[in-house]
């Protein structure tokens, strides 16, 4: 989930970043960042206008920081540099330290203030947690059991604590998602779940949309 975070504090001032701009990615370079600005190397004048809105995505080997900026001021000339409004905030967004790929199972999860059982389907899951998808109305930071059965196998159970909520924007009776984090999980269920997810990757393929084709099979 991503992190909100101070904009400057995002930005690597002798570093590259990418800006994202009708559909594309350009490779630029920070300039100098001033109070409530920042000015960056574009390889084009006259473009982007003024008041056009723009990302910048400052990556590193942990993950990433993204902001939303708009142009103040376009290059007139090359190698004139590109200045853009310099947000208050920004998100963080770090990479997985588990894989997570889509499931075919469903699960029970307890409250630990309302003790009712109430099953949920599973979207997704990783080796440490689950997103499931429920009428049910989570709130971020609360703690729920879980237990779930793995196509084929056991039975397994886990501490977990709603670790994000994506609540639906219009339909008020779609279901919410929610992201369940596991809370030291038994060793065994760690491992039945890599070997889930082993599976699963080599039954969807490296894009989550089908079993990779063996290299007699591609077409020449």
């Amino acid at each position: 989930m991503p992190e909100r975070t101070s904009a400057v504090s995002g930005i690597n001032l002798a570093g590259r970043c990418l800006l994202l701009l009708t559909g594309q990615r350009f490779l630029v370079s920070v300039l100098t960042v001033g109070e409530d600005w920042i000015k960056v190397t574009f390889p084009a004048a006259d473009f982007p206008i003024e008041g056009m809105y723009v990302t910048l995505e400052f990556h590193d080997d942990e993950g990433f920081t993204v902001f939303e900026s708009e142009v103040l001021e376009s290059p007139r000339e090359p190698g004139d540099g590109l200045t853009l409004r310099l947000p208050d905030d920004a998100h963080r967004n770090s990479h997985r330290t588990a894989w997570r790929v889509p499931a075919n199972f469903n699960a029970s999860i307890k409250g630990h203030v309302h003790p009712r059982v109430h099953e949920v389907e599973v979207i997704d899951v990783s080796s440490g947690g689950l997103q499931v998808s429920t009428q049910i109305d989570l709130a971020m930071g609360e703690n729920v059991d879980v237990s779930f059965r793995l196509p084929g196998g056991d039975e397994h159970k886990a501490l977990g604590a709603v670790a994000h909520v994506i609540r639906p924007q219009s339909d008020t009776q779609a279901p919410l998602h929610a992201g369940i984090r596991f809370i030291n999980p038994e060793p065994e269920t760690v491992r039945a779940l890599k070997a889930y997810i082993r599976q699963r990757i080599a039954q969807l393929g490296p894009n989550g949309v089908g079993p990779r084709r063996r290299s007699a099979d591609r077409p020449s």
